[in-house]
């Protein structure tokens, strides 16, 4: 009887949280470790594959079986319903564009303020050695020297880590941070940490693209938002790098690109915002959160 009970009980909780009631998430101790384990993972990972694969397929590798496939299989054995903790959940063809829109107007901005700073020396020459060693770092790490090489790279940066990064940081961390603490704490711890862990020169621009992740995802409580927005955004900057790379003399072509990021920032996001004002979000209360079994929990 009380199994019976304590079934229907909890199949009534999932059905709650698929049309806005309390959420399956993660407890934060088991999301923080299985963060750190699919980041620590994929570096053996990708030293392992890279003298068998190559460095542009052991990214590749060291991302799908170093965060995508472990957070997977890890949320598959914990959660009762992992599509509820990975916050998939469809959202109006118009929210996914608005959304795509604030990436890429995001994107000009960032990328249009920093040649514009860059070419009118207003950075600092320390930065501009360290921004020159990690570019020697990507170069170290992706081998970019047929067409094949391009493609792959861009598999990789366009699909493959938007797909991974988003389910480990916006899906279960943040979940479990906004259940945790609430949902703006959660939004900018998680896109501090995201940050963090695309190293120092990158945490400020990094970190802001996930808070406007961030956003994004808890705004609609659905992960496919953020994916796209992380897609869109990566081409962006792939695209713009080679763009300002045939303008490099110009200082009004990015001043300009950075001005009409911003305006179209503005917009996109209020459409968004207006789209979005009656789709169910995280709950602020005590959510359903599971954590590993106890050796005594059946």
């Amino acid at each position: 009887m009380s199994d019976t009970v304590g079934k229907n009980s909890l199949h009534g909780n999932i059905a709650g949280s698929l049309n806005g009631g309390p959420a399956i998430t993660l407890q934060l101790p088991t999301a923080i470790c299985l963060l750190v384990g699919c980041v620590l993972l994929q570096v053996p990972i990708y030293l392992a594959a890279r003298t068998i694969l190559g460095k542009n397929l052991a990214v590749a590798a060291a991302t799908l079986f170093g965060m995508f496939l472990p957070a997977v299989v890890a949320v598959l054995w914990i959660s009762p319903h992992p599509g509820d903790t990975f916050r998939l959940r469809s959202i109006p063809l118009a929210g996914i564009i608005s959304a795509a829109g604030a990436a890429l107007s995001f994107s000009l901005l960032v990328s249009g303020a920093f040649e514009w700073l860059l070419r009118s020396g207003r950075i600092p020459e320390r930065l501009i050695e360290l921004l020159e060693r990690e570019e020697m770092l990507f170069r170290d790490i992706f081998r970019l020297q047929s067409t094949l090489d391009i493609a792959i790279v861009g598999l990789v940066l366009v699909f493959i880590a938007p797909l991974a990064e988003e389910l480990i940081f916006r899906g279960v961390f943040q979940g479990s941070l906004e259940s945790a603490v609430g949902h703006w704490p959660g939004i900018l711890i998680a896109a501090a940490t995201f940050g963090l862990l695309h190293g120092r020169i990158r945490f400020i621009p990094v970190s802001l693209l996930g808070l406007l992740m961030g956003y994004l995802v808890m705004r609609t409580n659905s992960l496919p938002a953020g994916i796209v927005a992380h897609s869109i955004h990566n081409l962006a900057i792939l695209c713009l790098s080679q763009f300002f790379a045939r303008h490099p003399a110009s200082r009004t072509i990015p001043l300009l690109t950075a001005v009409f990021g911003a305006v179209a920032l503005v917009v996109f996001l209020g459409r968004f915002h207006s789209l979005t004002r009656h789709h169910p979000r995280m709950p602020r209360g005590r959510p359903n959160r599971y954590s590993l079994p106890s050796p005594g929990m059946s």
